[in-house]
Order: C-alpha cells, then structure tokens, then sequence
C-alpha cells in the first residue's frame, strides 16, 4: 500500500498535536514525584541522605536561582530554537523541540525539589518546587494560537 507524503500544512499540524500530547502526559507524570513522597513518608522507607546546614543552604539557593532563571529562559528558547527557519515542516519540528526543552526544564525544577527532600527531609521545599515546576508546565503549554502566529511570521517572508 502506497502512503502519500504529507503536505507541509499536515505536518504542521500533526507536530503540534504531538506537542499537546506530550505536555498532556508530561502534566500527567509529575503527578509521580509527589507520589513517591507520599510513599516515602507513609512506608518510612529512610531514603534520606542528611546533608550538613551549610551544604543544604547553598544547595537550596543555587536551585532557586536555577528555577527563578528558568522561567525567562524558557521564552528565549523558542526564538533560539526557530531562528532562521523558513520552511513550514522544519518549523513544526523546531517548535516540539522547544516545547521539549521547555518541558524539560520544568521537569528539572521538580527534580531540583526531590534531591532538597531526599537530603534534608523537608516536605515544604519539595512543595514549594513542585508547585513552581507545575505552574511553569501548564504557562508553557503549546497555544495553538502561538503556533499559528510563528506560521504567519515565516510565510511573510
């Protein structure tokens, strides 16, 4: 059976739902963290790994200022990401990666809050970036709006 190639508009557009169906499992999976804490607590599984206070403070500053970087950060990627780009296909791809990075980055904030649990046994930091990670993931998700703007932006030229 022959397939015929998309045209670049369905690949656009399957690019993008591709995006919506990877922050929707990515919004879906940080669900796991907070799990494994609740876990953690409940079974007292000893999992901690106590870091002297000097240690821990600057741990905890550095991974603030981290989380507080990415927040601009993840709106510099995308125009990185899509400069220079002139073709419909190569756009869609440019934006998922974007997308990709930007989750990722979210992802590491939570990270950033499990390794202050594990080594200080302290709830309230691993809230505290968990809530951050998971108002960035859903300010970030893809706007189908967004998309169609940068796909304006590249048929002008």
């Amino acid at each position: 059976m022959y397939i015929s190639p998309m045209d670049e508009k369905t690949k656009f557009q399957t690019t993008f739902e591709l995006a919506e169906k990877l922050h929707r499992t990515m919004v879906y999976g940080i669900f796991i963290y907070p799990l494994f804490v609740a876990m953690a607590e409940s079974f007292n599984w000893g999992i901690f790994h106590f870091l002297n206070f000097e240690t821990m403070k600057s741990m905890g500053l550095v991974f603030m200022i981290l989380t507080i970087v990415f927040f601009p950060l993840t709106y510099a990627i995308e125009a990185l990401f899509i400069r220079g780009c002139l073709d419909f296909g190569k756009l869609g791809k440019r934006l998922l990666y974007a997308e990709i990075a930007n989750m990722t980055m979210s992802e590491a904030i939570t990270i950033f809050g499990l390794v202050i649990y594990l080594t200080s046994a302290n709830l309230k930091f691993f809230y505290l970036f968990f809530v951050i990670s998971f108002v960035h993931l859903l300010t970030l998700r893809p706007k189908k709006k967004k998309w169609q703007k940068r796909l304006n932006d590249i048929s002008v030229h």
